[in-house]
Order: structure tokens, then C-alpha cells, then sequence
């Protein structure tokens, strides 16, 4: 990864390069037919040099598409422990939010996403089948949560609009979901299969919601939302619904509206004119000042305060460089 850094600021020449390139590819796994490298996203291998050009993009994207979701629980005896990961919609939602859109073709994204609609008539059964509050409803809770995540990404990544035999799939699995009512978010997956001003207003009620899944995934749309329509007036509105939670420390969704303002900073969303970026600025010197450990009048658990003063780190950084 030393040589990797190197070549990305083009400090290689070219024999360097393709001796760099050599070696990366001279180990390639059968499974993936990419490099055996250890802790690195799949996304990662298009970017970095190859003997072929044509190499990586077919092996990454036959990951995905020579795969089925279902597979990743085939030999679960009822229910297993996955602690919220899943590697393949992992790796499927990393690599959406690094490459850039249009990355997947239609034909492609109908593949995935019809892949995930298959397992989701495997977990609707399994979820219908448990009772709530039980470990094995709040593993499959997070598998739910997660394909919508996936599909989201996946559609989020496309220039066009997916058939709309897939569309109507997709919004009936979101329907069941909430029929389920066990806590998962499907605002994000709406928003990118059309956003009515039904969607949009559910959207800005699930941010005022107690359910921790809810409040981060109406937050997780709110973003993708406003980064891309950052003109609209819908989009002023629901930055205004995520500095409230701010202003008042509303929690579960702090943690998740800094950050995601803080995404909006580093890509120097337009929404962020003066006016906006002096409120976020007003909004963190209040945290700063109410948020301590030592501060009795806080009401947050200690883990809370130290997850919320990280991120609002990570921010004023952001905005003193911005500006």
C-alpha cells in the first residue's frame, strides 16, 4: 500500500509502475480473480495499475454478478450471529459511494437487484416466523436494513432508471418491510425509486423518530437528497429538519447528522452558502460547550459524548478548511 500511495501522487515511472502492477497480480485469488491482498475493498482494485486494462472492471464486477445473496446464509442452521456484516452488500455499498455514477449498466443493476429481491423472499419468511425483541429478529432486522442499503446504492449509482418490472418489485419489498414494522428504514431505497412529495414528507417525520434504524436511515436519505438536488427548496428544508437535530442534541441521530454534514463539507455541496455554514458553525459551539463528560447537566452516556465530540472534530476541521 506504500507503493500504492506513491502511485496515486505519481511518483512511479513508467518501468516502476509496471513492475508494481506485475506484482500485485502475480497472486490472484480463484475465488475473485483479483489480488490476494488482505483488508481492502474490492472498489479499491479499479483504481489500482494492472498488466491488463481489462482485468480488473470484469473481476469486480463478476463478484457481484456471479454471486447470489442468498448463498452468504445457505448453511446458517435457522439464524447466525453476522454482527451487521454481510460482505457482499458490504463491498456492493462501498464500492457505489467510491466509483463514479454510471459505473453499473442497466442490464447489470437489474442483476444485483434482482439478486437481493430473491433473498428477500427467504427473510420475510424467516422474519415473520420470530418473535420481536429475540436475537435471531434483530439479526435479520439488519440483513433488511442492509439489502436496502445495497439497493439503494446500486440505484443511486445509475444514469438511467432502472425497468420498471425491477421498480415495482423493489417498492413492493419496501411495502412489506413496513408492514413488518420491526424498525427498518426504507426511506433511502424510495427515494432513489422516485421522489414524490409522499416520499419526501416521510422522509422529515422519520427524522423526529425515537427508533435508532429510522432516525439514521431518514438521515442517510435526507443526504443523498440534498446533495443531489441542492437548489431545491425541499432540500433547505430537510438541512433545516438535521440542524434541529443538532440544536437540540436529539438523539439516536446526532452522531449521523454530523457526520453527514461533514460529507457535505468535504464535497463542497453548493447548498452550504454562508448563511447555512454560519449555522452549522453556531449549532457546534453549543455542543462543544454542552457536551462534556464533566458537564452534569448532560444527560448523554459517556460513550455517546465521545462519539459526538469526534465527529464535531472531524466537522469544525472540514468547515476552518473550507473557509
Amino acid at each position: 500500500m506504500r507503493l500504492a500511495v506513491l502511485d496515486d501522487l505519481d511518483l512511479l515511472n513508467d518501468e516502476q509502475r509496471q513492475t508494481y502492477a506485475s506484482l500485485l497480480w502475480s497472486h490472484v485469488s480463484e475465488e475473485t480473480g483479483l489480488p490476494m491482498l488482505t483488508n481492502l475493498r474490492l472498489w479499491a482494485y479499479e483504481k489500482l495499475p494492472c498488466v491488463d486494462a481489462a482485468i480488473p472492471a470484469p473481476s469486480v464486477k463478476g463478484y457481484f454478478l456471479n454471486r447470489r445473496l442468498r448463498d452468504e446464509f445457505a448453511d446458517e442452521q435457522g439464524w447466525k450471529i453476522s454482527m451487521g456484516e454481510i460482505p457482499y452488500l458490504d463491498e456492493l455499498i462501498s464500492l457505489c459511494q467510491n466509483v463514479e455514477e454510471g459505473y453499473w449498466k442497466p442490464e447489470e443493476a437489474e442483476k444485483i437487484l434482482e439478486n437481493i429481491l430473491d433473498y428477500w423472499d427467504i427473510l420475510q419468511v424467516k422474519v415473520n416466523s420470530t418473535t420481536e425483541h429475540s436475537r435471531s429478529w434483530s439479526e435479520y432486522r439488519r440483513r433488511a436494513q442492509k439489502m436496502v442499503r445495497g439497493a439503494a446504492a446500486v440505484c443511486g449509482n445509475l444514469t438511467t432508471a432502472i425497468g420498471s418490472e425491477v421498480t415495482g418489485k423493489l417498492m413492493q419489498m419496501t411495502e412489506e418491510m413496513r408492514q413488518i414494522g420491526h424498525g427498518v428504514s426504507t426511506k433511502e431505497l424510495e427515494l432513489m425509486l422516485g421522489a414524490d412529495a409522499d416520499t419526501l414528507a416521510g422522509i422529515r417525520e422519520e427524522l423526529r423518530s425515537g427508533e435508532p434504524s429510522l432516525a439514521v436511515g431518514a438521515l442517510l436519505a435526507a443526504y443523498q437528497y440534498i446533495r443531489k438536488n441542492p437548489k431545491e427548496v425541499e432540500a433547505q428544508e430537510m438541512l433545516d429538519d438535521v440542524l434541529q437535530i443538532l440544536r437540540y442534541r436529539k438523539m439516536p441521530g446526532l452522531v449521523s447528522a454530523v457526520w453527514i454534514f461533514q460529507n457535505l463539507v468535504y464535497e463542497e455541496c453548493p447548498i452550504l452558502n454562508e448563511q447555512n455554514c454560519a449555522a452549522i458553525d453556531n449549532c457546534l459551539l453549543d455542543l462543544t460547550v454542552v457536551i462534556r463528560p464533566d458537564n452534569e447537566s448532560c444527560d448523554m452516556r459517556v460513550k455517546d459524548i465521545l462519539s459526538v465530540r469526534k465527529a464535531c472534530a472531524a466537522l469544525a476541521y472540514q468547515l476552518y478548511h473550507r473557509n
